[in-house]
């Protein structure tokens, strides 16, 4: 407790801010703008247990994780999802203005994306944060320091990533790589997004089980944000337009998703890092 009262508030009084990765903005669960230190706060009168998401775009951490997230917050934690880049390289930007007529700069479809992905997040009823650090230039580095500025400030039980080491999306692997690279005060798990493919494995001695239905409810639901099209209310279904076979076999088949459970040893595991011993995966 005296570890994360330090690090909520040294920072003002040695005036350490690391400006470069303070978020664009904190969102509450109601899509309400707030701030680090009020969470900081809540963390320590309340003393919530948090479990910080990372997700690389707008809809990965709702691909790959929508299901955990709405599990764990059932289980009484407080999520917070931090995308950190707008998502504005993708091809679905073409694809709007090629077949559909309407045309957008990157910046201004960088903002539709982080619309949509605020919507999924109050779908989930859950923290968020945004940053923009350039779709495809994300780096270690400074994904490294912003994980670090989370585990400081707020009481944190896991760290999250909806990306794999291995995976083909260059902004996926250095955020999977950073996180694995950090030592936290709380414990930490990758998460594939197209891990979802399989029914039951095995990562990291973690378990996974096929997910509770009210679980992949809300993930659908949540999902539901990125396919809604309405021009009208500037809604172009950009996440479903991007990988449109994905999302057509998360809606046919989406009871065979699945979540990522952490087990009490791996519990056990977490305090013992927060008296000082850390792991990687």
């Amino acid at each position: 407790m005296l570890a994360l009262l330090f690090g909520a508030y040294s920072h003002r009084i040695w005036g350490w801010e690391d400006v470069e990765i303070q978020p664009q903005y904190i969102y509450t669960p109601e899509g309400h703008k707030t701030n680090i230190h009020t969470l900081s706060r809540s963390s320590i009168l309340e003393r919530h247990k948090w479990i910080v998401v990372y997700s690389p775009h707008p809809d990965d951490e709702t691909l790959g994780l929508g299901a955990t997230i709405h599990y764990y917050k059932r289980m009484g934690f407080k999520i917070l999802v931090v995308v950190l880049t707008h998502g504005e390289g993708s091809i679905a930007r073409e694809i709007l203005c090629d077949l559909y007529g309407f045309c957008f700069s990157e910046k201004e479809f960088g903002l539709l994306r982080v619309e949509e992905f605020k919507a999924a997040m109050v779908t989930l009823g859950v923290y968020h944060a945004v940053y923009d650090f350039g779709d495809q230039n994300l780096e270690e580095e400074k994904i490294k320091r912003i994980i670090l500025y989370y585990d400081r400030n707020l009481d944190v039980a896991y760290h999250f990533v909806t990306a794999s080491e291995s995976g083909f999306n260059p902004d996926h692997v250095v955020t999977c790589v950073a996180l694995k690279n950090v030592n936290v005060r709380g414990g930490k798990a990758e998460f594939g997004v197209y891990a979802l493919y399989y029914t039951q494995i095995d990562i990291h001695g973690r378990i996974i089980i096929n997910a509770d239905i009210k679980d992949l409810i809300c993930k659908r639901d949540a999902l539901y944000q990125y396919r809604y099209w309405n021009p009208a209310e500037e809604r172009y279904s950009i996440g479903y337009l991007t990988f449109p076979e994905l999302w057509d076999l998360l809606y046919s088949k989406y009871e065979f998703e699945i979540i990522l459970i952490i087990t009490d040893k791996d519990w056990e595991e977490v305090n013992k890092r927060k008296t000082g011993k850390h792991s990687s995966f």
